[in-house]
């Protein structure tokens, strides 16, 4: 626990004085290209990589390297800064060990789950090539969905974890992840959102029930588990509802996971069909809307419609 504290430590004051010189250095403004922001050499992260303690430091400098380069990016385009996070960073660090090839998946939900990260939206990003910091960084930014994450205003914190391969290959793990959501804002903006559509095609708003809104939050942790409209158990998903005596003469249930906004939840509703159909059925006129941040990151979201 303290080696990992040391490191973290390590990292944070390498970014703070990265950052520190970048903003004082009159030859630097927010359009200067990253490599103004490079404090290391490239002996520094390629030297000492064959025993344990060697490469347990020189991938330490070369992920807050990493880190300064991506911030420097996040100035430009006026965006606050990640913060290095230290459950973040001991998660990548993980992660790094565990990704040999280039886009393969590692178990996040183990990963996070092992290292206290909770309640949190978590975007895991791998890169593997024998290369620096800011080749690599290149390549990230060649990366229409690696640009999205890097420009999405609520990723707050940022883990980057790197290990050599026995090939020579450095493998990059980048975690970024929110502030602990608020799920039941997150809730309410679902629910807003919905009746704005309805509302634009003239279609009756429906009203929040509370009941619903407890059924969809059991859906929405099992979904989690078993992403369908049948329950873990095999029973239906309208089953749930039954367990709390909610009557009504007719039901619907969307049901989505790995959006990163309610914005983004309903935009995906609203591009399917059958989804889009449910929001937009004016028979329904109550709502309960269940949402839930997953042990592996990703939100879990459910719409329960009733007709009352």
């Amino acid at each position: 626990m303290l080696k990992d504290l040391k490191v973290f430590l390590i990292i944070v004051l390498v970014s703070l004085v990265g950052l520190i010189v970048a903003l004082t250095d009159p030859r630097v403004s927010l359009g200067s290209g990253p490599e103004v922001m490079g404090l290391t050499r490239q002996a520094d992260y390629n030297q000492g990589w064959s025993d344990r303690d060697d490469l347990d430091q020189s991938a330490q400098v070369y992920s807050a390297k990493f880190i300064k380069l991506v911030n420097a990016e996040r100035l430009k385009r006026g965006l606050l800064l990640f913060l290095a996070d230290a459950k973040l960073y001991q998660a990548a660090a993980e992660a790094s060990r565990m990704t040999p090839e280039p886009g393969k998946i590692f178990d996040l939900k183990e990963v996070l789950e092992r290292q206290g990260v909770q309640g949190r939206i978590v975007e895991p990003i791998t890169m593997v090539g024998n290369t620096s910091p800011e080749k690599l960084l290149e390549i990230f930014l060649t990366s229409p969905e690696n640009l999205k994450q890097l420009n999405w205003p609520d990723f707050a914190g940022i883990g980057v974890g790197a290990s050599r391969q026995a090939n020579g290959n450095v493998s990059l793990v980048v975690l970024l992840a929110t502030n602990k959501v608020d799920t039941g804002s997150f809730r309410k903006r679902v629910f807003d959102l919905v009746n704005v559509e309805r509302r634009v095609l003239a279609i009756p708003p429906v009203e929040w029930h509370d009941k619903a809104a407890e059924a969809s939050q059991l859906r929405a942790s099992e979904i989690e588990a078993v992403f369908a409209h049948e329950r873990p158990s095999g029973q239906s998903w309208a089953t749930a509802l039954a367990a709390l005596n909610i009557k009504y003469s007719a039901a619907g249930e969307n049901i989505s996971q790995g959006y990163r906004s309610p914005e983004e939840f309903i935009k995906a509703f609203m591009d399917s069909p059958p989804h889009r159909a449910n929001m937009l059925d004016a028979k329904y006129n109550r709502l309960g809307i269940g949402g839930v941040v997953g042990t592996n990151g990703r939100f879990n979201c459910v719409q329960l419609f009733l007709r009352q």
